[in-house]
């Protein structure tokens, strides 16, 4: 499958296949719904572990949605850290409800004496009804002890609520109509 950011892009903002299709070698794509999100994650562990995260998602249909989580699960780490969230789903709607996470980390730097430490980690993310759902890339900042295991494992069972949803499209459409209603009331003050 190859993955042409430009008619990604045209897709978001309503142009869509029709106007591309001289440009994209529609053999080589399959298109499909899929969504990425941002989010802010506390974590606390101490061979359990528990998570809570803030977070805004766009889909390919320039949905937006403001979204928050909360999981437990088990770590091979104690620490407290703060995360930052990169995920990529396969829809929006698919991040929402339970879903069960397994990840892999590690501690890229251990600062002074052991006790501050950054790293990272990445998930796959599944739901009991879709199966696979999506994929998480993170990086954190913490405290806690210095483990000799170079690596961190992490299974989460994680639900996640939906705050607000916003139309990007319908947004943009109705920014474009008021500016042309000022414009359509500035050029008819200049006839007169």
């Amino acid at each position: 499958m190859k993955f042409n950011f430009i008619f990604a892009f045209c897709n978001l903002i309503g142009l869509g296949s029709g106007v591309l299709s001289d440009c994209v070698d529609q053999d080589n794509f399959s298109w499909g719904p899929f969504a990425y999100s941002l989010a802010v994650s506390p974590v606390a562990a101490a061979a359990g572990s528990l998570t809570s995260e803030l977070g805004l998602a766009l889909d390919s249909s320039g949905k937006i949605m403001l979204f928050a989580s909360f999981c437990n699960g088990i770590k091979s780490d104690v620490s407290i850290e703060f995360d930052v969230v990169l995920g990529f789903w396969t829809g929006i709607d698919k991040i929402l409800g339970d879903t069960v996470s397994i990840g892999v980390g590690s501690d890229i730097l251990e600062l002074e004496s052991g006790t501050e430490e950054e790293g990272g980690n990445v998930e796959l993310v599944f739901s009991k009804k879709d199966g696979f759902v999506g994929g998480t890339l993170s990086i954190g900042y913490g405290y806690g002890p210095e483990i000799e295991f170079p690596v961190e494992l992490n299974l989460d069972r994680c639900s996640t609520y939906e705050l607000r949803r916003f139309d990007l499209r319908n947004i943009a459409a109705k920014v474009f109509h008021w500016i042309a209603l000022f414009l359509d009331k500035k050029i008819s003050q200049l006839k007169v």
